[in-house]
């Protein structure tokens, strides 16, 4: 019996989330402890982390492509939703911040609101063709 693509899709996510919470804080004792002056060693050691994340990039992908064609729709839909939220936040973040409105956030914040702008459009397609 072969598995689901959602199952297959939550063993290599997971798998790789793992990893990543196991390097995250040994590259962040390592910062501290070492310190490097060496800017190569500083971008070795942020960018560690980030190499169980492009496993999850390729498994999202992978999802998707063992999907059937509404679900494809679906998050199809749930992307181009989140998106566009996205984009219309940054722009009017932006326009904001030049006039001295609002300060400036860290980019973590514009990946948090597209993950849960994706995730509520998914919703809401999801919501629309059941």
């Amino acid at each position: 019996m072969s598995m689901t693509p959602r199952k297959r899709y939550l063993i290599e996510a997971l798998s790789a989330m793992a990893v990543y919470m196991a390097i995250l804080p040994l590259t962040i004792l390592a910062f501290r402890h070492y310190a490097p002056e060496s800017v190569w060693v500083r971008v070795v050691l942020a960018v560690l982390p980030m190499l169980p994340l492009f496993y999850v990039m390729t498994a999202i992908i992978r999802l998707v492509r063992r999907q059937d064609e509404l679900q494809q729709r679906i998050q199809f839909e749930g992307v181009a939703f989140g998106f566009a939220v996205t984009i219309t936040f940054c722009f009017t973040w932006f326009f904001l911040q030049r006039f001295d409105v609002v300060p400036s956030i860290d980019l973590i914040w514009v990946a948090a609101i597209g993950i849960w702008a994706w995730v509520i459009g998914k919703l809401i397609a999801k919501r629309r063709y059941a």
